[in-house]
């Protein structure tokens, strides 16, 4: 099995807080400003975004 046949059928999931679900093209621009920020990508094991298409 590989990594696209296991993220394809993961449930969305859902409590009065917090939704989880898949990815969108919609969130480019949310996941550019977290991506773009240097403190954040301190921690992660992606470079900081330079621009949105790299997101």
């Amino acid at each position: 099995m590989n990594v696209q046949e296991i993220y394809q059928a993961l449930p969305e999931l859902e409590t009065a807080r917090l939704r989880l679900r898949k990815i969108t093209l919609n969130d480019v621009e949310d996941m550019f400003l977290y991506g773009s920020d240097p403190e954040v990508s301190r921690y992660v094991t992606w470079a900081t975004h330079q621009t949105i298409e790299g997101a």
